[in-house]
């Protein structure tokens, strides 16, 4: 990205440190550019991308839970394609949200608890 493009370059366009092949020029003052950056940003934040070391979960519950959030994450996706209104898209988000807050320990079900339990011996 090249910003303040409404200004004189402070750079000259031989200079390739500077510049890039495909940047997108822009200025928050005339709004010129901006259109594109959003639609580069929307298209590179949800580009569809092969991991080259795949992170990995050895927890069962973790694994459980983020099949949750991906299903829940599809609902959503789904219902956005078939025009459903925002309130109904929002539930399988906040569904997946809460399975992924879960993990990483934000959120306290009676679920987890009762999983606590059932698996180490607690005295009385």
């Amino acid at each position: 990205m090249i910003s303040k493009v409404d200004l004189p370059r402070a750079w000259s366009v031989e200079d390739e440190a500077v510049t890039s092949v495909g940047a997108i020029e822009v200025s928050a003052l005339s709004g010129v550019g901006l259109s594109e950056l959003r639609q580069e940003m929307a298209r590179r934040l949800t580009a569809a991308e092969e991991w080259r070391d795949p992170p990995a979960i050895s927890n069962a519950r973790h694994l459980a839970l983020v099949d949750q959030a991906r299903a829940a994450a599809a609902l959503a996706a789904g219902a956005l394609a078939a025009g459903a209104t925002e309130e109904l898209v929002l539930v399988d988000l906040g569904r997946a949200r809460a399975a992924l807050e879960e993990i990483v320990g934000r959120r306290t079900t009676e679920d987890l608890l009762t999983h606590i339990f059932s698996r180490f011996c607690i005295g009385k």
